[in-house]
Order: C-alpha cells, then structure tokens, then sequence
C-alpha cells in the first residue's frame, strides 16, 4: 500500500468504541483542520486538498460519518452526535483547538459542532453550506437529486438505503458520466476545473461515492440528520465564522449563507461571483488562507 493509500485511509476508535475513518492530507505539522464533508460525501472528496494544505502548511483531517466509507454505523444520529465524534477524533489525534471547514451538506454538523465545543473551534469555514431543511419551504430549494434522496431517506429509508448504495456503486464504474451529470448545474469555468485534476485525484465527485462502500444506510442516516430541526441556534456559535458562496451556485443558493450569516453573531460572507457548488475546490487556497487568518 501507497503511503498516499495509507493517509487517506486512516481509522482511530472513538470513547464508544465504534471505529471513525479520515484521511490525513497536507502538512503532517500543520495547523490543524477538520473538514466535514457533503450529502453524500465521504473523506476522499478533499483529497484535492493535498498539495495546496502542503504548501499553506495546514494539515487537513477529513472524517467519514457514520456508515459512511470507513467509520462504524451509527444508525440515526445527531448533529450534536457528530460534534461528540469530531470531538473525540481530535482528542484521538492529541488536538486542543482546529479549524473546520464544511462543504454543504456537512454545514449544520460545523455550525453544531461550533456550538457544543465552544474555543476548541478556532474558526469555521462553511462553503456552499446546506442550512435548516425542517420547512417545506427550505427544501424547496433542494436539488432534484438530494430532493429524491432526502424523501426516500425520510419516508421509506428500507428502500432508499439500496437505492443509493447503488448510485453511488454506479458513480465508481462509470466516473466519466457521473462526473458529467454532476457538472451539469455547475459554471463553465468549475466544469474545466474538474477536467484538470490529476488522475490520481478523485475530487469531489467521485471521492463521494465512497459513501456507499457499506451500502446505502449511511447515506440516509446522514439526509436525516440534517433535515431534523437543530437543537442549537446558529447566535449560540460564538466563533468566527466565514461563509463562502457563489452567486451562481444552483445545488445551495445564495440565500442559505445570507440568512445563516446574518444571524451567526461573528459571521463575514464572501460571494464569489460566478462561482457555483464547487467553490470549495475553485477557491481552496482563498478560503483556507482565512480560516487560519
């Protein structure tokens, strides 16, 4: 096995003995920094992230959630549940105090997180985050694939747990049309970006498709996590908090990061015009560079 296989296929136990998986990309000495991935999504969707973390001398951990890719289930978790496990990976990994960057659906878990773990949380990045889904009207604003996901997970989770499983097998052997599909919604200049990355990258396409490596329940156990109301306020996060969003974005619009930083206490939103979902990749050094700011 590769050292590059080794990093991004790390396991540490939590306090409750389940397992959690994370890749371990960047600058081993570097400032620490959790990134919480999207719905679906998995650890491997920052590894992209390699070279830039290495050269801004950040060292980025990215964690798979619950039945998803290497971490243990955890059948219908928590927003505070997953704070709990980001707790215990930094512990595990001798942690005080990281940053954290969320890309969409792994938002409200940043913001939870933020709230419950106070100034072990240095700052928050949220990029194209997902925000309260517990209204008719917030979902309205859902993709028509994470719309066909969040109903099947909410309402008939026995079926809709094969049924991702096996998009996500699907998007493993057939990268090139996955991918294509995907980048449909997204701007010309982030379809050529994702036509540059490396071969050996998996990027944040196919990197998500290891979210079905032990079927389809980790997916659906993670659509209801977020779509349950929060047991926090987005006032309690007292952090600094940096939102990042294109104005194009046509997967989490706009208006998901204008409403949530206007009521985050320390928020300052960044709108990058012309960009859409995968600003995360786009503007990876940019964002990083003021987290750690």
């Amino acid at each position: 096995m590769s050292q590059t296989e080794v990093r991004s296929a790390r396991t540490v136990q939590l306090r409750d003995g389940r397992a959690i998986g994370f890749a371990d990309w960047g600058h081993p000495d570097g400032a620490p920094v959790i990134h919480l991935h999207g719905t679906p999504g998995s650890r491997l969707t920052f590894d992209y992230a390699d070279g830039p973390a290495l050269a801004l001398g950040v060292r980025v951990i990215a964690p798979d959630r619950p039945g998803i890719g290497l971490s243990s289930p955890n059948p219908d978790y928590t927003l505070e549940g997953i704070a709990t496990d980001v707790a215990d990976l930094a512990d595990a990994l001798g942690l005080e105090q990281f940053g954290v960057l969320a890309w969409s659906g792994g938002g409200p878990y940043a913001l939870a997180a933020a709230a419950m773990l106070g100034e072990r949380i240095s700052s928050l990045a949220m990029v194209a985050p997902a925000g309260l889904l517990d209204t008719r009207a917030a979902r309205k604003d859902m993709s028509g694939l994470d719309r066909v996901a969040w109903v099947l997970s909410t309402f008939a989770p026995r079926v809709g747990a094969p049924m991702l499983g096996a998009a996500m097998r699907w998007s493993l052997r057939h990268p090139v049309n996955a991918t294509k599909s995907f980048a449909s919604k997204l701007p010309r200049a982030e379809m050529e970006l994702l036509a540059t990355l490396p071969p050996e990258v998996e990027g944040p396409i196919i990197g998500s498709a290891e979210a079905g490596r032990q079927g389809g329940r980790g997916i659906v156990d993670d659509y209801r996590a977020i779509s349950r109301p929060w047991a926090f306020r987005p006032e309690d996060v007292l952090a600094p908090v940096h939102f990042w969003h294109g104005d194009v974005d046509q997967y989490v619009p706009l208006r998901v990061s204008e409403e949530l930083a206007a009521r985050v206490p320390n928020a300052k939103l960044h709108v990058r015009p012309g960009s859409g979902h995968l600003i995360a990749l786009s503007h990876y050094e940019e964002i990083v560079s003021g987290l750690r700011a």
